[in-house]
């Protein structure tokens, strides 16, 4: 698709219709319906590191392929940078022709970019504070959700099921925090603090073996992951995807041993070591097997078959670490090849758009990392070194991965308690109203605004973020007849009939349902005028809605999930019409991955180009 890009110039600024003329206008309007009128799709990406455009390029790439597995072709797509009122936009248009060569209505996208804002607002502390406070609120609430929708008071029932995954949660964010503050505050006394007395050797000991217990659990269970993740791909190639979800399902095992031994090892393991001298309730670390596997490597490979049926009967005299870590890397090593074999046999590019070259090389570096393993393994110091250096790079992972996706949602979402990142939500809200606005705005050479169908999409936290600034379009249309507010400058809002105009509102991946019960300000008397006012600010909420609004979810998902809170509950006697469509992609399977999968598969912009025609 890359030989139809093409870059077009910029566009100077359309003059503003003057008032005498705006009634005119919109009546000639609504008489006429041009089936060849741009349309406009906008996208909010979600939480982590994006570049720019790399989000308007996802989805020019998924709406060309959804619009040539249709029949039809793309001629080309152009890049274009416009100037609508104050603010200056890029965008691409793509031209399209039907399955029988007639002209279809050209597509522009648009992106809202706001990533920079977030990045290094926030630290680990403050994330994880936000998690337990909202974690804690949610248990507070007895299981019910009070919401003030269409008019009056709800209250929505809570699975008990979802109050124990939330406190599991819980349990677990304080786990990692008790690991990862036993581990940071050991090494660092150990290397820095040489005289410090509470880091005695049999302490070291024991937390060395306990950690290799750890990294031992950990390694098998990630590989046992990965395995059943790489068999669901292979056999979602071969059948409609039911039989690949039931076998991603299985990953739930793996999760399930490492929460268990995170528990274990947080809440028993550590307070046994540290309050009582307790040894571990296994054996120190031996290396009998791995004096073994090391003498012989490189001499003779002629007895293989023997030398590895010696090592599989030496492992059951070693000690439980040993015997973990064993099977750890023998999983590894499977796991290794056998991605190695898919890479050769299937060809081509994955869903992540890896290549054979690029996953032979992954798994020529891991089998490197694999040797070099087995090298230090007769070594006990190396050994221990290894353990520990391994648990400090998990830290870190962790710590990245909180603070670049849940740190993104502490700094949005707006608590139930006052906190330091108002001003940042503010800006963040502002940068992709402007540009959402513009979108809306735009007027084409006739005069006329130039898009009748605007599709509004959100992923992830840019689904919150797109939810607030729709609900604020439709208000300053509400507020465009009175005393207008100014966009900037001296530029006022005029009626930009954004509620008439959008007729799709798609979110993918959305916290919206997690963040509005996680983060609920617990009123025991139900709906009070707190709420009135915060829903009398959320028309798709205060109100029934023009357009659709379609949620793609999955339940492979961890962040996001299907919205039941912004409806009324279901049973109630004035129901409202229409109700968001919850629908989930098929293709999304891989555990936890599955929250940015959505973008490689088919089922959103086949909404998109649906709601667009």
């Amino acid at each position: 698709m890359a030989e139809r890009y093409g870059v077009l110039r910029p566009t100077p600024p359309t003059p503003r219709r003057s008032p005498e003329v705006e009634h005119d206008v919109r009546a000639a309007r609504d008489r006429r319906v041009d089936p060849l009128r741009p349309r406009a799709v906008f996208v909010a990406h979600g939480m982590g590191q994006q570049v720019p455009f790399a989000t308007m390029d996802d989805v020019a790439r998924g709406l060309c392929k959804t619009v040539e597995d249709m029949g039809g072709t793309v001629e080309e797509v152009n890049a274009r940078t416009v100037r609508i009122g104050c603010e200056t936009v890029q965008r691409l248009e793509l031209e399209l022709k039907a399955k029988d060569g007639a002209p279809l209505a050209p597509i522009h996208l648009y992106e809202a970019y706001w990533a920079p804002l977030t990045e290094g607002a926030i630290g680990l502390w403050q994330t994880v504070r936000f998690l337990l406070s909202g974690g804690i609120n949610a248990l507070r609430s007895n299981a019910r959700l009070n919401r003030f929708l269409f008019g009056r008071p709800r209250q929505f029932h809570i699975k008990r099921l979802d109050i124990f995954f939330l406190l599991v949660a819980v349990v677990s964010i304080v786990a990692m925090l008790i690991v990862g503050t036993t581990i940071g505050a050991v090494a660092v006394a150990r290397l820095t603090f040489a005289g410090a007395q509470w880091v005695t050797e049999p302490l070291v000991r024991e937390l060395t073996t306990l950690c290799e217990t750890f990294v031992g659990v950990i390694a098998c269970a990630v590989s046992t992951a990965v395995a059943i993740i790489a068999i669901a791909r292979i056999v979602r190639r071969w059948s409609d995807g039911g039989a690949a979800r039931y076998i991603s399902m299985l990953a739930i095992v793996p999760a399930a041993a490492i929460l268990i031994a995170l528990g274990l090892t947080a809440y028993i393991a550590i307070p046994l070591a540290f309050l009582f001298n307790e040894k571990m309730p296994f054996g120190a670390r031996t290396c009998e097997w791995c004096k073994y596997s090391s003498t012989g490597w490189g001499k003779s490979f002629a007895n293989t078959v023997g030398r590895l049926h010696e090592y599989l009967l030496r492992i059951q005299h070693c000690s439980l670490p040993e015997r973990w870590a064993w099977w750890a890397l023998v999983g590894t090593a499977a796991v290794i090849l056998f991605y190695a074999l898919q890479a050769i046999v299937f060809g081509g590019k994955d869903e992540a758009g890896r290549t054979v070259g690029g996953r032979l090389t992954g798994a020529l570096l891991s089998s490197i990392l694999l040797l070099a393993v087995l090298a230090v393994c007769n070594d006990s110091g190396m050994l221990a070194l290894l353990t520990w250096l391994l648990l400090a790079g998990s830290a870190l992972f962790v710590r990245s991965f909180l603070i670049q996706y849940v740190g993104d949602v502490a700094i949005y979402v707006a608590p139930h308690m006052v906190d330091r990142f108002f001003d940042l939500r503010i800006r963040i809200k502002a940068v992709v109203w402007r540009a959402a606005r513009a979108v809306y705005a735009c007027v084409g050479e006739d005069g006329e605004l130039l898009y009748d169908k605007v599709v509004i999409a959100g992923h992830s936290l840019g689904s919150v973020v797109v939810y607030d600034v729709l609900n604020r379009l439709i208000n300053e249309d509400d507020l465009a007849g009175g005393a207008a507010p100014e966009c900037c400058e001296d530029a006022p809002v005029e009626l930009l009939d954004v509620s008439r105009r959008t007729k799709l509102l798609l979110t993918f991946g959305s916290p919206l349902d997690k963040t509005a019960f996680v983060f609920a300000r617990n009123d025991p008397h139900g709906g009070s005028e707190r709420d009135a006012l915060a829903s009398s600010v959320q028309p798709l909420i205060a109100r029934e809605r023009d357009f659709a609004w379609v949620n793609v979810w999955t339940p492979f998902d961890i962040l996001g999930g299907s919205l039941e809170f912004y409806d009324t509950p279901e049973g109630d006697p004035d129901r409202n019409e229409p109700r968001v469509v919850n629908k989930i992609d098929p293709d999304a399977i891989t555990p936890i991955a599955a929250h940015n999968e959505f973008w490689h598969n088919s089922l959103i912009y086949k909404y998109m180009y649906y709601a667009l025609e």
